[in-house]
């Protein structure tokens, strides 16, 4: 697909951009050369997750509408892994739009999945001292209720969020938004 430009730009790009009109233009393009505009690039990263780091939700959107035409599960689309295992909202945590977060998790995508490291969303979030985007994932996490695990996941070397918010420089903020959702999560359990 990315012979497929207009104006210098693929619709890569212009995700990434959040260049509304010319993602719709490039769509048009693609689907009239019998193409998928979810085809991804050589990463296997698709336009889902240029669309979620470039945190445009109109865009994320409009992509959950023409997944949703695709296939019957639209969410194997929204939340497909690239090459490192990264989905969609994995990379919105990692680059902190939370925004685009929200629209994944309501699209109904993997709060919980694991990158080819063993990281899930929260844990790149920790790492990347985005607070609010992991307070949001917590929370997530309790009100799906997601029993049975530890708050955010461990990764593949047992490392839980407080650890790498800790490599993060984000320690005492993270341990006290674990303790919360922690205390809520046995709440909710209890109930």
């Amino acid at each position: 697909m990315d012979h497929i430009v207009y104006q210098g730009s693929t619709i890569y790009d212009a995700a990434l951009k959040g260049n509304f009109p010319l993602v719709v233009l490039l769509w048009g393009m693609i689907a009239a050369q019998q193409m998928s505009p979810f085809t991804p690039d050589d990463n296997n990263n698709s336009v889902i997750h240029y669309a979620a780091a470039g945190g445009n939700v109109e865009i994320l959107h409009f992509f959950a509408q023409q997944a949703v035409l695709a296939s019957p599960n639209a969410t194997t689309i929204m939340d497909g892994p690239n090459k490192s295992g990264e989905t969609p909202l994995i990379r919105a945590a990692h680059v902190g739009n939370v925004l685009s977060v929200k629209v994944l998790v309501d699209l109904g995508c993997n709060v919980m999945h694991q990158d080819a490291n063993g990281n899930t969303a929260a844990h790149h979030a920790a790492r990347e001292g985005q607070i609010w985007m992991l307070h949001y994932l917590l929370e997530a996490q309790t009100t799906l209720n997601i029993e049975g695990c530890v708050p955010g996941g461990q990764c593949a070397m047992k490392r839980d969020i407080l650890q790498w918010a800790c490599d993060g420089g984000m320690c005492h903020g993270s341990r006290h938004l674990v303790t919360i959702v922690t205390v809520r999560m046995h709440q909710g359990s209890r109930k």
